[in-house]
């Protein structure tokens, strides 16, 4: 997963992977296509990397609010997945805080089987980020005021400490995927590191 939606970062990356193994590598972004200079720029990523890699990176997009004939023009090879998130996601997100375990790990198996773990990995991720931003005084971009009012009454749940450790170890867990040293398969590693913090 890329930090802070960089694009630098990403084209550091795709260019760094391409001098090591040739083992296929998946970035993952987020909201980097709402602006025209940030689609030239990825294209531009993209391309240098194609070249040089002789082979099309895997990037998985997170995008709130481009619409899909515009990502269509500019990507005419990229697979779009247009969805709402279920409603057993969000339960699971709004769950994560500690005392709710049990709920949690409920939730967790059961939306394994109409959800990506990937993804529900990514947003658990992006969740514990947005509750590390509100428990330090911030906003989250694009939110309601209803809902930051939210993540504050979650955030307050967590010892600050816990909440940081938290998000290092979900961010830990993406980095052994993505270089294959992980030891369990991604749903347990996220069981285990639940039944620690919750």
């Amino acid at each position: 997963s890329i930090k802070d939606n960089n694009l630098e970062e990403l084209e550091k990356e795709m260019s760094f992977s391409s001098t090591l193994f040739s083992t296929q590598r998946l970035y993952a972004i987020e909201n980097v296509l709402s602006k025209k200079n940030q689609r030239d720029a990825l294209i531009k990523i993209l391309k240098e990397a194609e070249a040089t890699l002789q082979t099309t990176p895997e990037v998985v997009i997170w995008e709130e609010s481009t619409d899909e004939r515009t990502i269509k023009r500019s990507f005419p090879k990229a697979k779009i997945i247009a969805t709402k998130l279920s409603s057993s996601l969000w339960k699971l997100l709004d769950n994560l805080q500690p005392g709710n375990l049990q709920s949690t790990i409920k939730t967790l198996r059961e939306i394994q089987d109409t959800n990506d773990i990937h993804l529900v990995h990514f947003m658990m991720i992006r969740r514990l980020k947005e509750l590390l931003i509100v428990a330090h005084g911030g906003q989250p971009a694009k939110l309601a005021s209803w809902q930051v009012g939210k993540l504050k009454t979650q955030a307050r749940a967590w010892r600050p400490a816990m909440l940081e450790s938290c998000f290092k170890k979900l961010m830990e867990i993406e980095m052994q995927t993505k270089n294959g040293t992980m030891v369990y398969e991604l749903n347990k590693a996220l069981e285990i590191t639940l039944c620690f913090y919750l």
